[in-house]
């Protein structure tokens, strides 16, 4: 598409056309503005789309914390997708999942999240069924109280609602508990919103990473935002 530059610019003069990124006129051509080439300097990974940045990925980290939100990118990504580790220094903790449909309010209701899947452990436990159950949040891992084994995730959650509100995750957990019925503990689980608590079909704005209990003693975050 053509763009309708101004006619008889002057020195230092913009023109910002839609879809386009930012130009100035430098006296004798308009060139492409240093800002317009220049992603947000926010500590944030971004890619550049049809002449506009976009955020793609950030990452956290989780010294100290129990919980870490995680705003959904104006644009509009359909999925996120999160990567974690963390220590938690001895104390029986589980990694959880909150979702926002305003970007603020993380609902905690007893029924609010779903989910299911199954576990391996390498313990006497050996596999057992998660049976579907209704919670506060989404369960990511079972208890760790291991200090030199981190816990892990790997989850994709689809921020786009469909027309019942629901919006789905699916994830990969994995913790040490020094129990001898557990030990190594592999967590493969998916789930969805209870649309009833969460009202609307527009897509999920906000995530809340939670620790159950000890805030970590180490450990990163990674969101990726897809399309």
């Amino acid at each position: 598409m053509a763009f309708d530059f101004p006619a008889n610019p002057t020195p230092g003069a913009t023109y910002s056309p839609a879809g386009g990124p930012t130009y100035v006129w430098d006296g004798s051509a308009w060139a492409i503005s240093a800002a317009s080439v220049m992603p947000p300097n926010d500590g944030g990974e971004y890619v550049m789309v049809n002449g506009a940045w976009r955020l793609s990925r950030q990452s956290f980290d989780l010294a100290g914390k129990t919980t870490q939100t995680m705003a959904v990118p104006v644009w509009g990504p359909t999925q996120a997708r999160l990567t974690c580790y963390g220590y938690f220094g001895g104390t029986v903790t589980s990694l959880l999942l909150r979702a926002s449909v305003d970007g603020t309010t993380f609902p905690s209701g007893a029924s609010d999240y779903s989910y299911s899947g199954f576990v391996h452990s390498t313990g006497t436990n050996a596999f057992q069924n998660q049976v579907a159950t209704n919670n506060t949040h989404w369960l990511l891992t079972y208890g760790s109280d291991n200090v030199t084994v981190p816990s892990t995730i790997d989850v994709v959650v689809n921020l786009a609602r469909n027309s019942a509100g629901n919006a789905s995750m699916r994830s990969r957990g994995c913790s040490y508990n020094n129990a001898a019925a557990a030990l190594f503990q592999t967590a493969f689980m998916e789930g969805y919103l209870n649309a009833t608590n969460f009202p609307g079909t527009t897509p999920l704005k906000g995530l809340l990473w939670i620790s159950s209990a000890a805030a970590a003693v180490s450990g990163k975050l990674t969101v990726d935002w897809l399309p």
